[in-house]
Parts: C-alpha cells; sequence; structure tokens
C-alpha cells in the first residue's frame, strides 16, 4: 500500500512529535480481491490504519509483541472495510515491511 503511512502517536511531551512511520504490504487470494482492494484504498488507508496507528502509545510501536498487536488489529478492521462495502473480507493477511518510530 503506497505512500507509507506516518502517524503523530503518544502524547506530545516538551513540544516534541512522536510518529511512526509504516509500510504495508496486504496479500490476497484473487484478482478480484485484490481490485476491491484498491477501489476502495482511501478507505482503508484514513479510516483504518492511520486512525489506528495515531491511537498507539510508546510501549505498543516500540515492542515486537506491540507491533504485532497492532498488525493484527489493522487486518481486522481492513478485513471490516472490506466486508462493510464489498460483502467479503477478501484480505488475507497483513505485513509491516518497514516500520520505524521517532520519537
Amino acid at each position: 500500500m503506497q505512500p507509507a503511512f506516518i502517524a503523530n502517536f503518544g502524547v506530545i511531551e516538551q513540544g516534541h512529535l512522536k510518529y511512526v512511520k509504516a509500510e504495508i504490504s496486504i496479500r490476497v487470494s484473487s484478482q478480484q480481491a485484490e481490485m476491491a482492494a484498491r477501489y476502495h484504498l482511501p478507505a482503508l488507508r484514513n479510516s483504518s490504519l492511520v486512525l489506528l496507528l495515531s491511537r498507539q502509545d510508546e510501549v505498543t510501536v516500540t515492542t515486537g509483541s506491540g507491533r504485532e498487536a497492532i498488525r493484527e488489529e489493522a487486518l481486522m478492521e481492513l478485513r471490516a472495510v472490506l466486508k462493510a462495502e464489498e460483502g467479503q473480507p477478501d484480505i488475507d493477511d497483513l505485513m509491516f515491511t518497514n516500520f520505524v518510530v521517532r520519537q
């Protein structure tokens, strides 16, 4: 999913913004599923992934188990969007291909 996702997260302390940059790939099992994901990309990006990343805390984004929890929640949210729009949750898996945290 291009471009990469960039979101502020956590509480701003002493004027310093914290942000996360995540590059995400999704796996689908059919060309129809790929077309549906591409068609609904704006909804998938904004309503699901950017908001999900924004509401994380520092501990979650900096630990392996926290990142796995974010990945699982992101997958569930993307599936929910596609199910609402297309009637089927056509996304098989989601992977972070790059995950950078700036504190």
